[in-house]
């Protein structure tokens, strides 16, 4: 199973799949930006909200750049902090906990 069927698969109905406002193939070690707008897969061009780098999954300059997103609710006031952390590769957030699980199995 690749990483995007995954993200795309295991998803809720209620759960949004999240890419950057602009095309970012990958954040890595070595090349991530601090901030990233963020819109709804299903709603690109609809700036929802940002991803906030908090880390990294490891020290070489290819290990991802770890993200928390923050959502604006459906009323736009308020924001929203999601559960877990993301991963930002092929242009779109991947949950870190779902990636590591299938990195570990191949």
């Amino acid at each position: 199973m690749n990483l995007m069927n995954l993200q795309v698969s295991e998803t809720t109905e209620n759960e949004n799949v999240y890419v950057p406002l602009v095309t970012i193939l990958g954040a890595t070690y070595r090349h991530s930006l601090s901030r990233i707008q963020i819109a709804a897969m299903n709603a690109p061009e609809q700036h929802c909200g940002i991803a906030q780098r908090v880390g990294y999954t490891g020290s070489r300059d290819n290990d991802f750049a770890m993200y928390r997103l923050k959502v604006r609710s459906r009323n736009n006031r308020s924001t929203i902090t999601l559960p877990g952390f993301y991963i930002l590769k092929d242009n779109t957030f991947i949950d870190y906990e779902r990636w590591s699980k299938v990195l570990k199995t191949q």
